[in-house]
């Protein structure tokens, strides 16, 4: 369900509307016609109409009533991203020249999760450079909630359908976390994944390339 708004347009032409002959006679000279008097404020109403059609905001409805906002490149570095309810900015997946590029998930951890990489081959890494940050398991499972789940928190059909309307480029693509996965508390060789076919968390070993979006808080 694609949203727009144009606010002011009513109200814009009410105003034009509510201007009488009377109120013309009485602030105009007699020698001008109703429609040159009133050519000013129509030039006026078709440009408020044109500076609300600029602010028109374009999206995304999900059947649970979520609303993603599609953000143009100029409020976030990437061509295509949108913004969450809860005002978090996402990416589209990297991508070099319209090509996928895939990263490993390298880096310093601290408190569970990978929070620092010098390498432009590393998930974290990347995300920085573009002032932005990889999402962490919870970033993913917070998104999950704007959409329909099954009883096991995968993605319904008609899940599936809002994910690809809210996110194109997410069918069947793995997604890097930077959230690590220790069960022991020692090792730190697996990382947490969003799995873009269902909805899945899941855990891969770091050192293998998946894909890669970013967010920025809001």
């Amino acid at each position: 369900m694609k949203v727009s708004t144009m606010t002011g347009m009513a109200a814009a032409l009410l105003t034009v509307m509510s201007v009488s002959s009377t109120d013309v006679r009485a602030s105009e000279p007699c020698m001008h016609s109703t429609n040159e008097i009133l050519a000013p404020q129509l030039i006026s109403l078709i440009s408020r109409v044109q500076r609300n059609v600029a602010r028109e905001v374009r999206g995304y409805r999900t059947s649970t009533g979520a609303f993603f906002e599609y953000v143009s490149g100029d409020r976030f570095p990437f061509a295509n991203a949108v913004k969450a309810p809860d005002g978090t900015l996402w990416s589209e997946r990297l991508r070099l020249s319209s090509q996928d590029v895939r990263y490993r998930n390298g880096g310093t951890v601290k408190d569970g999760i990978v929070t620092q990489s010098e390498s432009i081959a590393d998930a974290v890494g990347t995300c920085a450079r573009l002032d932005c940050q990889l999402p962490t398991k919870n970033d993913y499972e917070k998104l999950k909630i704007y959409f329909d789940l099954d009883a096991n928190g995968l993605l319904t059909e008609q899940g599936k359908k809002d994910y690809q309307k809210v996110f194109p480029d997410m069918e069947e693509k793995l997604f890097w976390s930077s959230s690590i996965y220790h069960p022991d508390g020692g090792n730190q060789g697996r990382a947490y994944i969003f799995n873009g076919s269902n909805g899945a968390i899941e855990r891969r070993y770091r050192d293998i390339k998946l894909s890669v979006r970013c967010l920025r808080q809001n």
